[in-house]
């Protein structure tokens, strides 16, 4: 090859370097101006736009937050090189401000509340029927005064609820139905977490019914117009009501609910004249230490105050028997102790009536009785059987159970309430008994019959009732606002009921089953004798399935 064509391919290498150094300290071919395209940034409006990625340039969005707002109230945030909302008000009305997710119909289900068929907020950020997956209890449209147990619904993949699918239809039931199978009524208020409920479900005659029954929401969530609501708060972050000393040793927290109603530190408060805080109390600067005494002051100046009174507002308890009163330990008038603030009552003759009338510390000593008798655990004379057929199944012991008896027997009366017929009867199977009183011995009653708790109270303990014989033996707490015109939400602790049998029995004794009656005579410790009541325990018989019912109690008028 000759010299002159060596030298002429040289000069095209030079030209060829030299080009592409052009190109490069220009800035390379047009842009596009769009942003987030092209490799260049000569057209980019705002030359501040224009970021360098590796070895190529590009013309961006956003450098800048200010590169996003067109002035007014916009609060749009630069992300990544891309605008974003910074708040609601960068929305279109009704719609929320989702960060990267951009602007949202929601974010949590309490943006949907205005949307009565759309309560939930779905994954894409939109107010939805439901959440995939998720059931409910639902009743057929037409069907509402004939269906005793309702169906379920499921949400399907539309987030809209599907089918009503396996719902019930019972005709042979009271209508309307007392409740619906699957209903909830809520025990609680909607600021105890987790909420209790009591729920509607299906007898042996498969007919709605409330169970006696309480059962829990999951979890914390809360009862609330008679639905488990899913409560927002976390766990309680301390006891409420409790103080603490803040971070910086100079304020005061205290535990209590913010505006969500959560339970949580609050904000700090400052303590009084910049003063330190201390065993979680702001610091007295000019407290002067001296010997702690009962005064309700922090004599000692250790931020505590009567620590050394260990029993303060303990309750305590003075005098014997009758006179016996409850009160609470406070400080005594020189500062150097303790007492009860209660005062003794005073106590009278002793009575044959069970209790330590004279307050000496003993039950019916020195008690006398009419004609001479003799007093047995507060009655008169020899204890008496109490059961028509001379025999007591349950507190056989008559010296400590002198006015209360259970009598084994048989009787079909739908009614505890029944009056006495005067029958013979109860002794053997084929003695059945109109009316179940008619199993008590002249001058006794069914127990309770009058619906006044004390009728028991007055005679047994809750444990007695409890544990003492075998059997299913029980009382009649009749309150039903039909029957008792005067009946009411009162200190009696029994609930009137709207209707019904009017007789609701309240079960004793070791073999009681089932559930507990809302309206126990001795709380957690009395039963229902029928499973999956609510408004009382049900109408009684001993003649319910195995048979269920066995006796009844019976007291000494």
């Amino acid at each position: 090859m000759s010299e002159r064509i060596r030298w002429k391919q040289g000069l095209v290498r030079v030209a060829y370097v030299v080009l592409l150094g052009a190109m490069f300290f220009a800035g390379g071919c047009s842009c596009n101006e769009k942003p987030g395209i092209g490799n260049g940034c000569q057209s980019c409006p705002i030359p501040e736009r224009c970021v360098q990625e590796g070895s190529k340039f590009e013309c961006v969005a956003c450098v800048t937050d200010q590169h996003c707002r067109d002035g007014g109230s916009s609060t749009k945030k630069c992300l990544k090189n891309r605008c974003i909302c910074g708040g609601d008000t960068d929305c279109p009305t009704g719609q929320r401000c989702a960060g990267e997710r951009g602007c949202l119909e929601c974010i949590d289900d309490k943006d949907c509340a205005a949307f009565a068929e759309k309560p939930v907020c779905a994954p894409d950020g939109r107010c939805a029927a439901c959440r995939f997956g998720s059931t409910r209890a639902c009743v057929p449209e037409g069907k509402e005064d004939t269906v005793c147990q309702k169906g379920v619904q499921k949400c399907g993949a539309n987030l809209l609820w599907g089918f009503c699918e396996g719902w019930k239809d019972c005709n042979k039931c009271a209508s309307p139905a007392v409740c619906l199978a699957g209903d909830i009524r809520c025990s609680t208020g909607p600021e105890e977490m987790p909420g209790k409920y009591y729920e509607c479900v299906l007898d042996k005659d498969d007919c709605p019914t409330w169970s006696s029954a309480v059962k829990s929401c999951p979890g914390t969530d809360k009862c609330q117009n008679n639905k488990c609501i899913p409560e927002r708060c976390k766990a309680a972050e301390c006891p409420l009501g409790n103080k603490r000393c803040g971070s910086d040793g100079k304020s005061l927290e205290t535990c209590g609910r913010n505006q969500d109603g959560c339970i949580v530190w609050l904000a700090p408060e400052a303590c009084p004249n910049n003063n330190a805080c201390e065993n979680n109390r702001c610091k007295d600067e000019n407290c002067k230490p001296a010997n702690e005494t009962c005064n309700g002051k922090d004599d000692n100046c250790d931020g505590k105050i009567d620590e050394t009174f260990a029993d303060l507002g303990q309750t305590c308890e003075v005098g014997k028997g009758v006179c016996k009163q409850t009160g609470k330990k406070v400080c005594t008038a020189d500062g150097q102790s303790t007492e009860c603030n209660a005062k003794a009552a005073t106590g009278g003759p002793e009575q044959c009536n069970g209790q330590d009338d004279d307050c000496d510390g003993q039950i019916d000593n020195g008690a006398t009785c009419p004609d001479g008798k003799p007093c047995n655990n507060g009655v008169c004379g020899t204890p008496e059987p109490g059961c028509a057929d001379g025999t007591r199944e349950l507190f056989t012991n008559m010296a400590k159970y002198p006015t209360i008896a259970g009598c084994a027997g048989f009787y079909r009366g739908e009614s505890l309430r029944l009056a006495r017929q005067g029958q013979n009867c109860g002794a053997t199977s084929s003695q059945e008994c109109k009316a179940a009183e008619d199993l008590c011995a002249a001058g006794w009653h069914i127990c309770m019959k009058n619906g006044d708790p004390s009728d028991m109270k007055n005679r047994v303990t809750g444990p007695d009732c409890a544990s003492d014989g075998a059997g299913l033996f029980v009382a009649a707490s009749s309150h039903c606002v039909t029957s008792q015109p005067a009946c009411s939400y009162g200190a009696s602790g029994l609930p009137c009921t709207q209707g019904g049998p009017c007789s609701e029995p309240i079960c004793c004794g070791k073999d009681c089953q089932f559930g507990l009656c809302k309206d126990a005579v001795w709380a957690n410790e009395t039963r229902c004798a029928r499973p999956q009541t609510f408004i009382g325990c049900g109408n009684a018989n001993s003649f319910h399935g195995t048979p269920l019912i066995t006796g009844v109690l019976c007291c000494k008028d």
